[in-house]
């Protein structure tokens, strides 16, 4: 097959603080440009990425890649018909060691709920 160049030649500016929005038709390569920045080429087989990548004008290097960042992928990872809770104890139970005792990883799911002060809707519906 011949290669195909994705993007090229793209640049932009997130500013600190504030919600950044990428937008385009289907098929643009907002998930191909997402998936650069956030080092998760590897979920796209197949693909290679090619140059650099500038975060404050530096070349992203490892540190930088482990950086904070938040990324919301395309697919969702959610089940419309469990509460939060249930979804979580079902993500622990399949990720989570088989070593792991059943009531750790539950103690895991608690700890999340109030980590990320989800307390109040734990047990609604997520769908």
């Amino acid at each position: 097959r011949k290669p195909k160049t994705l993007l090229a030649g793209v640049s932009g500016r997130a500013r600190p603080g504030r919600v950044l929005a990428i937008m385009g038709p289907s098929g643009s390569g907002k998930t191909t440009l997402l998936n650069s920045l956030a080092a998760q080429m590897d979920k796209a087989p197949g693909l290679v990425l090619q140059g650099e990548v500038y975060v404050n004008g530096e070349i992203c290097n490892q540190s930088m890649a482990s950086m904070r960042k938040g990324y919301v992928r395309q697919e969702d990872t959610f089940y419309s018909q469990m509460t939060v809770r249930e979804t979580l104890r079902f993500v622990a139970r399949l990720k989570l060691s088989p070593e792991v005792p059943y009531e750790d990883k539950m103690a895991v799911v608690e700890s999340l709920i109030k980590k990320f002060s989800l307390a109040k809707c734990a047990d609604t519906i997520i769908g």
